[in-house]
């Protein structure tokens, strides 16, 4: 019997509805979530232990973080120079690392005697431009659950219910307001304009800095 689930497809529904579900029993706990720091607050709900370790490059590749399902454990990488300097790149980790535990380990047999090939079996939070989300059919089965795990860490780090809060009065074709946004969310710039237009708030063209209202901007 093994701790990790078979990869099979996780749509962007269900996904979002896994992210919101655990906003929601964080936010009857007695301890709610937070922004800047809601990772953190969701590893601690769910009893994920972190830890920092200088990863050897041989062993594990150049990669940000990993979690052992079998002990419940994120490991962050504290050589990976992003995760230590960018608070935002930090919390998309972590929370790309809880996106595995929830939506790729059997938590039903977590505490069953795990197999080699479990122990040996860890996800890692690449550094792939952080990750930008797009569903491209010809992913191999890690990529789809590097796909699953970062559009987790979106939904989980920015719902909508908060960003619909946050951009109360701020204009989100302005870089200015942008920054802004994504420091009070604790998040990078890149992944809140990721998420915004995967949202249809904004549109960006690839060649270009410019912004523009997308679909649900333009809603009356």
């Amino acid at each position: 019997m093994t701790i990790i689930k078979p990869l099979g497809y996780i749509g962007k529904q269900e996904i979002t509805a896994t992210a919101d579900r655990l906003l929601a029993q964080i936010e009857a706990s007695a301890i709610p979530p937070k922004w800047p720091q809601v990772a953190d607050r969701a590893a601690d709900f769910l009893q994920l232990d972190i830890q920092w370790e200088r990863f050897d490059p041989v062993r594990d590749g150049v990669v940000a973080a990993k979690i052992y399902p079998d002990t419940k454990e994120i490991y962050l990488n504290e050589a990976f120079p992003l995760i230590v300097d960018s608070s935002g790149f930090y919390q998309s980790t972590l929370a790309h690392e809880i996106g595995y535990w929830l939506l790729h380990v059997d938590s039903d047999n977590v505490d069953i005697p795990a197999t080699e090939s479990d122990r040996e079996r860890v996800f890692l939070c690449r550094n792939l431009d952080e990750q930008i989300i797009k569903v491209r059919h010809e992913k191999t089965p890690e990529e789809w659950r590097e796909w699953q795990a970062q559009y987790f860490a979106s939904c989980l780090l920015m719902p909508v219910n908060q960003l619909e809060e946050v951009r109360q009065g701020r204009n989100l074709t302005n870089w200015q307001h942008l920054k802004a946004i994504a420091d009070e969310l604790g998040v990078t710039i890149s992944n809140l304009c990721n998420r915004l237009q995967d949202l249809e708030y904004i549109q960006k063209t690839s060649n270009s800095n410019r912004l523009y209202p997308g679909k649900k901007m333009r809603c009356p």
